[in-house]
């Protein structure tokens, strides 16, 4: 029994602390220090204007900022972007400077052609020209005006980080939005076409830039230029599960003080009897906490290279690492028998 009872915590465990998963990642921006795709892809990028800032967790270097004026980060077409005849999924952190825009702020534009095909991810502006909701996100796939949309309900606050995520299921036909966990709406929806053989712009609507609009304002001229930051960008070429999408919610932090890279830290033995031993270089690890399984503090001290872990139950266990603001920098899993 007390086997069988380790097992369920063990897999509970691994459920909870699982990373964020790579299978069918076709592009990842984590931004951390420098522009590049860290998927399998290594797409090739230019960076035009944006500028590195801090992410949601306060690391420096660890975001882009774009100005809403002429800033985009340009990624070379690859088939493995186009999207076409393919559920997918794509995963994003935003950062609203402000909403002053009138169409609205492009996240993520890949479209092509006078049909508008492929796919447009976008935060909706003050005075978008169907009425659709100032501060509401939404997602364009395979075509123009005419084509199935599907528009948030949550109306996204400014100058506050929001994550954004949205799936298409292609067995279905369907598409689901949802706001920093939460679910928001469902619909149906088409896929992206894997016709369009346009770049991938990140901060700007490349098929609409420079162009007039008289429709939305006298002189508009169209990019609908994203104002604030944006980090953590991930694509799938599948429907990610409620669990992964969790996950990457719930992720931790990456870069920690402007370095590019993340923080090291290696925790033995695992699975633990007695004491874990936790070694790393980093000076910035102010404290220790230590929960279980079902979300309870279970320990909390200052740093300390030696974790005794005698009391605890058996069970899967989450060790976070605090630097001295009280931000967490970093979180492992252990077992302990």
């Amino acid at each position: 029994m007390r086997n069988l009872t380790l097992f369920f915590f063990l897999l509970l465990a691994s459920q909870l602390i699982a990373q964020p998963s790579s299978e069918g990642l076709v592009c990842w921006f984590p931004f951390n220090g420098n522009a590049n795709d860290e998927s399998i892809f290594g797409h090739v990028v230019v960076v035009n204007g944006p500028i590195l800032t801090t992410d949601r967790h306060g690391n420096l270097n660890s975001a882009y900022f774009f100005d809403g004026i002429d800033d985009f980060i340009q990624v070379v077409d690859h088939t493995a972007l186009r999207l076409g005849n393919t559920s997918f999924t794509i995963s994003a952190w935003i950062y609203p400077e402000a909403i002053n825009d009138l169409q609205s702020h492009a996240v993520l534009s890949k479209r092509s052609g006078s049909s508008n095909q492929g796919y447009l991810f976008q935060l909706i502006g003050s005075e978008h020209v169907m009425d659709l909701g100032s501060g509401t996100f939404d997602i364009i796939t395979s075509g123009g005006w005419d084509d199935p949309k599907l528009t948030t309900n949550e109306q996204l606050s400014v100058q506050g980080w929001h994550h954004v995520f949205y799936c298409y299921d292609s067995d279905t036909n369907s598409g689901q939005f949802f706001i920093d966990g939460e679910q928001d709406i469902i619909g149906p929806m088409v896929d992206a076409n894997g016709m369009v053989q346009g770049d991938l712009f990140i901060g700007k609507d490349k098929l609409t830039d420079g162009n007039e609009y008289p429709k939305i304002a006298p002189g508009y001229l169209g990019g609908f230029h994203f104002y604030g930051k944006i980090d953590d960008i991930r694509i799938y070429n599948r429907k990610l599960t409620h669990p992964e999408r969790n996950e990457l919610y719930r992720e931790i932090t990456t870069g920690i003080n402007g370095q590019s890279g993340k923080l090291i830290v290696t925790i033995h033995p695992d699975p633990v009897s007695d004491f874990l031993k936790i070694n790393t270089q980093s000076i910035d690890i102010h404290a220790i906490k230590v929960h279980d399984i079902l979300g309870r503090l279970v320990f909390y001290s200052f740093f300390s290279n030696e974790l005794d872990c005698r009391s605890f139950a058996a069970g899967g266990y989450l060790i976070s690492f605090i630097d001295k603001n009280g931000r967490q920098l970093l979180t492992e899993k252990f077992i302990k028998l």
